[in-house]
């Protein structure tokens, strides 16, 4: 049985690296904000943006 967790970082690091590749030229804010709306995107499984901030879980509304 595998752990979910460990799947979790895995899938996680995968986005991210992807993300530093797409945004190599961009800055540190820019980077950040790509990064979270792609995790958003697949852990939400949706395009709309109240999903995304939902799936994220901040604390801000």
């Amino acid at each position: 049985m595998t752990n979910s967790t460990t799947d979790t970082y895995g899938i996680k690091r995968k986005i991210i690296s992807f993300c530093n590749k797409l945004t190599k030229d961009a800055g540190q804010v820019q980077t950040k904000f790509v990064q979270d709306m792609v995790y958003g995107l697949v852990k939400s499984k949706s395009v709309l943006l109240s999903n995304i901030s939902d799936a994220l879980i901040e604390p801000i509304k």
